[in-house]
């Protein structure tokens, strides 16, 4: 998965340059970016034929790269470990949903417009689920 290297370093990039009044999901679009440059290659991994065992490698990777990305960019001292997990997959569910659904119907969009609206339907509830407290997940 040379590819998902050359993407995770992307991200990584993204996530150095990107100032504190970026968007909290901003460095996301590296991700529909790579997508959108392979997207033969994805629509057969993660799309109706792809297997279980590239979905999970996929998942497992933008878990750790999301996972340290909101480690990062939160501005909570010590997070609490159970709702970042809970925004790491809330975000990786959504990422892996909208590409699957994008590249399985071809959808007219473009990788900025894709996640222009991932951002809209994510961005505040995530950062303030992580950043408000309460006493429950």
């Amino acid at each position: 998965m040379n590819g998902w290297e050359d993407a995770r370093a992307s991200f990584a990039e993204q996530i150095r340059s990107s100032n504190e009044r970026a968007e909290l999901l901003e460095p996301m679009l590296v991700f529909f970016q790579h997508i959108d440059d392979h997207r033969q290659l994805y629509r057969a991994m993660v799309g109706k034929q792809g297997s279980e065992l590239v979905d999970r490698a996929i998942r497992k990777l933008l878990s750790e790269m999301v996972e340290e990305h909101l480690r990062t960019r939160v501005a909570v001292s010590k997070p609490d470990e159970r709702r970042l997990e809970l925004a790491v997959q809330f975000v990786v569910g959504g990422l892996v949903g909208l590409v699957t659904w994008w590249l399985d119907t071809e959808a007219p969009f473009t990788a900025d417009e894709i996640h222009a609206s991932f951002q809209r339907l994510a961005t505040h509830g995530v950062e303030r689920f992580l950043t408000e407290r309460s006493d429950s997940a």
